[in-house]
């Protein structure tokens, strides 16, 4: 699962890429809604699917696909958010209060957007 999963990942700029004719706005906004899904999805699976001796590593890859992901879509309440726990899960306490920062000043954007971030929250919790 985790292949095919890192499979369509890494095609993302590339589902972006409009140069010939540009998508329905309806379509380009359901596009990127479900690449913002796959992206913070992605950081979950990422971080619960990694073996024991290896979970900061997927800490730090899931911190690289959140940037990657920001950088298509621009920041948000969700991406802060993750961001936030994956760096106080990595015992990087300093960093997460800069992402909590972010947390206060977006938002979220829509009602999943706010439903998305319940368990994140909730992972930060059970990590202290």
């Amino acid at each position: 699962m985790t292949n095919r999963w890192r499979a369509v990942w890494d095609k993302r700029e590339l589902l972006k890429d409009v140069r010939g004719d540009p998508l329905e706005p309806e379509l380009e906004q359901r596009l990127d809604a479900d690449l913002l899904d796959l992206g913070t999805i992605w950081v979950d699976l990422c971080v619960r699917l990694a073996e024991p001796g290896k979970v900061n590593a997927a800490h730090e890859e899931a911190l690289q696909i959140l940037a990657d992901t920001e950088v298509l879509f621009g920041a948000s309440h969700v991406l802060c958010r993750q961001r936030q726990a994956r760096r106080y899960c990595a015992g990087k306490a300093e960093l997460a209060q800069a992402a909590a920062e972010c947390v206060t000043t977006s938002p979220p954007r829509t009602a999943w957007g706010a439903l998305r971030t319940g368990p994140i929250a909730a992972s930060i919790g059970s990590a202290r």
